[in-house]
């Protein structure tokens, strides 16, 4: 299986200056490679802010990784689910904190 690495990847001006702010530029750079090179299928990047409710005032990263179509069955989770595993055992606490990295299926949210 060939896997794609010129994924379009965007973040949000907003994303940005909070990567830069946290200092963690290297390490969302490592995370977007890594899915780039292991998630079948990935067709998009995006990275914004969001607000978790827990921590008012510190915007986390929400990294959304699209696929195209819909799942077919619970082995099409198996890449979220290494993804999550990957994440853990590679950066620290400190960093993984403010990260969400999903994958999505397109037609399951209309895009």
């Amino acid at each position: 299986m060939t896997l794609k690495t010129d994924i379009p990847t965007t973040i949000e001006p907003d994303a940005a200056a909070r990567i830069a702010q946290l200092g963690i530029e290297r390490e969302v750079e490592q995370m977007l490679e890594h899915a780039k090179q292991t998630v079948p299928g990935l067709e998009a990047i995006e990275i914004e802010l969001w607000d978790d409710e827990f921590e008012p005032g510190q915007p986390h990263l929400s990294i959304n990784a699209w696929r195209p179509g819909c799942s077919t069955s619970l082995d099409d989770y198996a890449p979220q689910e290494m993804l999550g595993s990957w994440l853990m055992r590679t950066f620290s606490a400190d960093v993984v904190r403010w990260i969400s990295f999903d994958l999505f299926f397109r037609e399951e949210h209309g895009r």
